[in-house]
């Protein structure tokens, strides 16, 4: 049905998603194509929902545009710094918008988690509540040019790790900790450095699809939006870089940026650097990358061992505070440690 519709549409944009479309171009198009798709879905016993109809100006706000198309559909709204389309932010302002509502859910979230056993706590930062609900986000639009909202989100992310491990992080450590598990970090990853990789190689990946959709039979990315000012930005945060052989991994693009984080860390004794080399292996990772089930039983799931146990392991791996381990306590460790490995 909707196939029907689109045909029939004739204005400078006309997208649709299952049951969602937008229209843009000059106002009377735009109204005349408006009016024949509510028509024509009456004669299908069909209803717009009009409340859930906005209209956006490009230049300035008309009261006479506006009141044509409320009359053929009363109750229509008008945005101004909220241009979301499917969730993508279509301006700067309406980035703000949707990054600063995006922080509001996951500070929800965020605050819950600590009441949770603390790997559980761990897997779901990790692997749902941090940087997995805001791939969509930093894949369709420029986050790295609003540097507070980068910030912010980075210590809402850095105070929650900090009150599951029950460990304080300055910035080298945090730096330290945002790696990938394979490079001897603790896997929770920061804006700051997925932000521009992200975006970079979406815009590739995409821009077939976009000579798919438009006229055009190859594009430049330049003329892409934000592509030009992203890479350079990119370039001025890694000068001597080589570029990704696949510019549409985002992988690759990440790539390089943590081999720059890497080639920059700085440790202070030759056991930091015994230590650091040691987290590189693949096994001594392991254990953070599965969620450990056969311990989390409803009688201990809340347990002070479990939890006590994750929380040392995982402050001995970045070495967060200098800790003096018992000969019983190391002896606890051990065995619980081969527990957690073995079952």
């Amino acid at each position: 049905m909707w196939s029907i519709v689109i045909l029939f549409g004739h204005p400078e944009l006309n997208l649709w998603y299952l049951d969602d479309g937008t229209l843009a171009g000059d106002p009377e198009t735009v109204l005349e194509d408006f009016r024949h798709i509510i028509d024509f879905c009456k004669n299908l016993g069909l209803e717009v929902n009009s409340s859930k109809c906005e209209l956006f100006f490009c230049s300035s706000f008309d009261q006479s545009v506006f009141d044509k198309f409320n009359v053929v559909c009363p109750g229509i709204q008008t945005i101004s710094s909220e241009l979301v389309l499917l969730g993508s932010p279509l301006t700067e302002s309406s980035v703000e918008y949707a990054m600063n509502k995006k922080f509001d859910e996951l500070q929800t979230m965020f605050d819950r988690l600590p009441d949770l056993n603390h790997h559980i706590a761990y897997f779901l930062l990790k692997h749902c509540f941090a940087i997995p609900k805001l791939t969509f986000l930093l894949r369709t639009a420029p986050i790295w040019k609003f540097p507070e909202i980068v910030y912010k989100f980075d210590n809402l992310i850095r105070s929650t790790l900090r009150k599951i491990l029950n460990c304080n992080f300055d910035d080298n450590k945090w730096v330290l900790a945002s790696l990938p598990i394979t490079n001897g970090g603790i896997g929770i990853r920061r804006v700051q450095d997925i932000c521009i990789p992200s975006f970079l190689s979406s815009v590739v990946g995409v821009s077939d699809l976009i000579c798919a959709l438009t006229p055009i039979s190859q594009i430049d990315l330049s003329e892409i939006s934000y592509y030009g000012e992203t890479l350079a930005e990119w370039n001025s945060i890694c000068p001597n870089a080589s570029p990704p052989t696949d510019p549409s991994s985002q992988q690759q693009w990440d790539s390089v940026n943590i081999n720059r984080i890497t080639s920059q860390l700085r440790f202070i004794t030759q056991a930091d650097v015994a230590r650091y080399a040691a987290s590189l292996h693949k096994e001594s990772g392991a254990w953070l990358t599965v969620l450990i089930t056969t311990l989390m039983t409803p009688s201990n799931v809340h347990s002070t061992p479990v939890n006590f146990l994750f929380r040392i392991l995982a402050t001995l791996r970045k070495q967060l505070i200098g800790v003096v381990i018992p000969a019983k306590l190391y002896s606890f460790l051990f065995f619980s440690f081969l527990q957690f490995s073995l079952f």
